[in-house]
């Protein structure tokens, strides 16, 4: 069932950016998530039952609100996305809430086309990544690869920007054209917490993965077939001391650039 109403919302970036929904704007409840339009974008329903996110032009902002409140992990389904291999752009943000109802994003990336590989590349935003994460690569289940990486701007001031500069993306899954345009891409975000004795948070693991069908990925100058990769990342709290100002999963924002439109199939 769809069930669509109306709503007036605002949402605001912790660096002071931020997306206007526009007034008054159609909110769905698809696969019993709140999803609501974003810039200049247009929800539908296809005849086959997909959230179809159209009008996605070129001002980087045009796209899709999915309320994942409330969920310590998520797992969102596209249908191929040809317009990639055509120069579009596709982002996606996981924004969290804290307990004084602050908003940040806490995990971004960019999937996009590069002419002079003729390759397209899946990267990460550095500088919302903690100093060391692991790059992992898995099929059926087994270890393919795992490299422990170190953040190249880790202690670089973020600017203060809404469409990340180029620099501060770091590629690290390279496939290509013809293999990644016949995929159909799944996103999912998990966060597992362990707590102190006392209570207290004592570290927060995130892990992303993309798991499409079996296919060829280039990492490190490297080809290999896998069915799941990702990254991983944890952050370490004190036992004493102020209790951390901890961002729970809250919104993931998924955008584009002259993709013209895309299709999410499920989210679980």
């Amino acid at each position: 069932m769809i069930r669509m109403f109306l709503c007036k919302k605002y949402f605001k970036y912790q660096n002071g950016m931020g997306i206007i929904l526009k007034l008054y704007e159609v909110v769905m409840n698809f696969k019993n998530f709140e999803v609501t339009p974003l810039g200049s974008a247009v929800l539908s329903i296809t005849p086959t039952n997909n959230l179809l996110v159209s009008n996605i032009g070129s001002s980087g902002i045009d796209g899709v609100m999915v309320n994942v409140a409330n969920h310590t992990s998520y797992n969102v389904y596209f249908n191929e996305i040809p317009a990639i291999a055509n120069g579009g752009v596709l982002k996606i943000a996981s924004l969290g809430k804290n307990a004084i109802h602050q908003t940040a994003t806490t995990n971004e990336s960019l999937t996009w086309y590069d002419p002079v590989t003729e390759k397209v590349n899946i990267g990460f935003n550095m500088y919302l990544m903690p100093k060391n994460y692991n790059l992992f690569g898995k099929l059926n289940g087994v270890t393919v690869f795992e490299f422990e990486e170190e953040n190249p701007v880790y202690e670089t001031p973020q600017p203060g920007i809404f469409w990340v500069v180029v620099g501060a993306i770091a590629t690290v899954v390279i496939a290509g054209v013809a293999v990644y345009t016949a995929l159909k891409p799944c996103h999912t975000n998990i966060v597992d917490k362990e707590f102190w004795p006392n209570g207290h948070l004592r570290r927060e693991i995130t892990t992303t993965i993309h798991d499409p069908l079996p296919y060829e990925i280039i990492v490190k100058g490297q080809t290999y077939l896998i069915d799941n990769w990702g990254i991983k990342y944890t952050n370490e709290f004190p036992e004493l001391g102020e209790l951390p100002l901890v961002y729970d999963n809250s919104a993931l924002l998924i955008s584009g650039y002259n993709l013209s439109s895309f299709e999410i199939t499920n989210i679980v």
